[in-house]
């Protein structure tokens, strides 16, 4: 498995409200036609502090993408490339503040309480 994580911060001027209301009925739309044919997961994750004490996210979503392997990563990346999706992209991220990585997981298994 291939899984990429990929940290983001809204574009300034966006609330969060807008900016998850946003991601969740356009953007990952458009993304989804693009992965469903060739990624595994498409998973979002957005950051909320626990008390008002803390400090702001650095960032306000984190995306998993999971594919196969590295190839299967590659085709995807052709699609999400296309001049839609950057524009869209565009619309609601600062593309300053976009981390990408790799990820290796190791999952523990719990017993429940």
């Amino acid at each position: 498995m291939f899984t990429t994580i990929w940290m983001m911060k809204r574009k300034p001027g966006l609330s969060r409200e807008e900016f998850v209301a946003d991601y969740e009925t356009v953007h990952k739309v458009m993304g989804e036609t693009v992965l469903k044919p060739i990624a595994r997961r498409y998973v979002r994750r957005y950051f909320t502090r626990l008390d008002d004490a803390a400090a702001e996210p650095v960032f306000d979503v984190m995306t998993e993408v999971a594919f196969d392997d590295r190839a299967a990563y590659e085709q995807a990346l052709v699609g999400l490339r296309s001049e839609a999706m950057l524009a869209d992209f565009m619309r609601i991220f600062d593309p300053d503040s976009v981390v990408q990585y790799q990820v290796e997981e190791h999952a523990s298994e719990l017993s429940p309480a």
